[in-house]
């Protein structure tokens, strides 16, 4: 295998040279306590291996990953080619709860584009979307959000030495991935970082209202019995915690417009605008927005236990 090294602003990354593609798998680009704002994380002087991906995000299934070193990317990029390169950056589907940018593989699209294909991983289910501003935890508003502006922000800050143009990245995402893409697409913390956005099979309704997430955050408290001390969610195990969540998830399933529990909340500070609204205004008349559906969406539901 051969390798291959790439200077970041957080220090040198080694990738792996495959045929035509150079893959960098579970790349650095934040680093985060529970409950709390990604922040840089420390830079490094000698080369990082990345030639494996990352940690996946804690989620049913992968609840013994560390939670502070799971916010990582992976970038495949062409062998030679002679100009930069468009940049598709890519946010996975799984309902908010699973999932994650080691789920789907570049070198296809990287070699046949050609383009810089990168995945991102960001905090899922309760880490990542539960709502606790209103019970005295300043910064959980909607943490996947900000960890996948903390992507894109080391995309633009980086891609160019990797061969991709960071004034042509294409934001995408799939069904949760989706509802994210039209969320950043809206934020001003991403104006001039994307040119376009492609959204595909978006639930019908990309945002939540902060009321509900404050009751979704209430029910889960109460399930967790600390509802006279929110803060101890930050010591309560993973395993039970996502547990409470489930039963909580199960039980209100039939009162959610989707179904859903999770998703990106008009909070009114990460995201202060309806991301509809922003479209319908005009403010984004010079950004191209491509909605589409995935073909065989529902068959990974379907085949799920229980379905």
């Amino acid at each position: 295998m051969l390798t291959y090294a790439v200077p970041t602003t957080l220090g040198p990354v080694i990738g792996a040279e495959q045929g035509h593609v150079r893959a960098f798998k579970g790349v650095p680009f934040a680093m985060a306590r529970r409950f709390a704002k990604a922040t840089r994380p420390l830079a490094w002087t000698e080369p990082c291996r990345c030639t494996d991906y990352g940690p996946y995000a804690p989620q049913p299934g992968h609840l013994d990953q560390p939670e502070e070193s799971c916010l990582s990317l992976n970038i495949w990029t062409p062998v030679g080619a002679d100009r930069p390169l468009p940049v598709l950056f890519f946010i996975h589907g799984g309902a908010f709860v699973t999932g994650g940018g080691a789920d789907y593989d570049g070198t296809f699209l990287a070699a046949h584009g050609p383009a810089v294909i990168v995945t991102i991983n960001y905090r899922l289910g309760p880490l990542g979307f539960l709502q606790l501003h209103r019970h005295g935890l300043s910064e959980a508003d909607n943490l996947a959000i900000s960890d996948a502006l903390a992507a894109l922000d080391w995309v633009h800050a980086n891609i160019a030495n990797f061969g991709g143009d960071p004034d042509k990245v294409t934001l995408s995402g799939q069904s949760a991935g989706a509802s994210m893409v039209i969320a950043l697409a809206t934020l001003p913390q991403a104006r001039g970082k994307f040119t376009r956005a492609l959204a595909l099979s978006a639930p019908g309704r990309n945002i939540m209202s902060a009321d509900h997430a404050d009751h979704i955050a209430r029910r889960v408290l109460a399930e967790l019995e600390i509802e006279q001390d929110p803060s101890a969610i930050a010591s309560v195990p993973l395993p039970n915690l996502f547990a409470a969540v489930e039963r909580v998830g199960r039980s209100i399933a039939d009162e959610t417009e989707a179904g859903t529990v999770f998703g990106p909340v008009l909070d009114g500070s990460v995201i202060p605008r309806e991301p509809r609204d922003v479209f319908a205004d005009g403010t984004l008349r010079d950004v191209e927005l491509w909605l589409g559906s995935c073909r065989d969406e529902m068959v990974m539901f379907l085949k799920s236990t229980p379905p």
